[in-house]
């Protein structure tokens, strides 16, 4: 079984076990190169209606199955053909992975490329698999009192089983929630801990792991919330590791 097929079936393996109030089909991945040297990292998928609908009408939707596609239907958990739709949303992610989806993917290959990197050497995982564009409304799935729940758990579980099995040097998580999230786990704070202020006194710039996989963490690339001079800091810091 290759990553993606066992990471698609793991996905909707968890989400059967938690049945989480969302009607969205989950976290689904096309073709995944295991052997990227950078993987960025982010929150959850997000799910805008407006802008699938838009590229699935486009000339831009260069692939005929996805053409005309309404993503209300296409992303239904209910609803017939549900495994032909999940074929369907495993291609189209595939195609967003791949710049389809500019206003997310598109500023990767500018940002490695500035970090020292060759264009495309990326591959791009979420640290949650529900679906949706309000990040308060989906932290109610996976918090309880401030705190991760079973659901939440599983899903970081599955986040680190899944990039273990891969050839990532450079892991870079440009959320700030996942951030925190990523970074108690791998200095081993559990992470049912509240999720306040960690100990300024430490550099959690960078973190390798036992895997010599290294970690960066960061707020998002995206709508401006990475201000100009922590991100050049950022891509100072990266552009001294790749040189090393």
């Amino acid at each position: 079984m290759n990553f993606e097929t066992e990471y698609n079936k793991e996905v909707l393996d968890l989400w059967k076990k938690h049945n989480p109030p969302n009607p969205l089909i989950p976290k689904q991945i096309g073709q995944y190169n295991i052997n990227a040297e950078v993987l960025f990292v982010g929150m959850n998928p997000s799910f805008s209606e407006s802008k699938m609908d838009k590229y699935f009408a486009s000339e831009n939707c260069e692939n005929q199955k996805l053409k005309n596609q309404k993503s209300s239907q296409l992303f239904a958990l209910e609803g017939p053909n549900f495994d032909r739709r999940v074929e369907l949303i495993r291609e189209y992610e595939g195609a967003a992975n791949n710049h389809t989806y500019n206003n997310y993917f598109g500023l990767f290959d500018p940002f490695i490329i500035k970090c020292g990197y060759s264009s495309k050497c990326w591959e791009h995982l979420d640290l949650f698999i529900m679906r949706g564009t309000t990040q308060n409304k989906e932290n109610k799935l996976i918090y309880d009192k401030n705190k991760l729940n079973d659901f939440g758990k599983d899903q970081v579980n599955l986040f680190f089983k899944s990039i273990k099995k891969t050839n990532h040097k450079l892991v870079i998580v440009f959320n700030s929630e996942a951030s925190k999230i990523i970074y108690k786990e791998l200095k081993n704070i559990k992470i049912s801990d509240e999720l306040g202020s960690l100990d300024d006194s430490k550099d959690i710039e960078s973190y390798i792991d036992a895997d010599n996989k290294r970690y960066y963490f960061s707020s998002m690339l995206t709508s401006g919330r990475l201000d100009i001079f922590s991100r050049q800091r950022l891509i100072n810091e990266i552009r001294s590791f790749s040189k090393k």
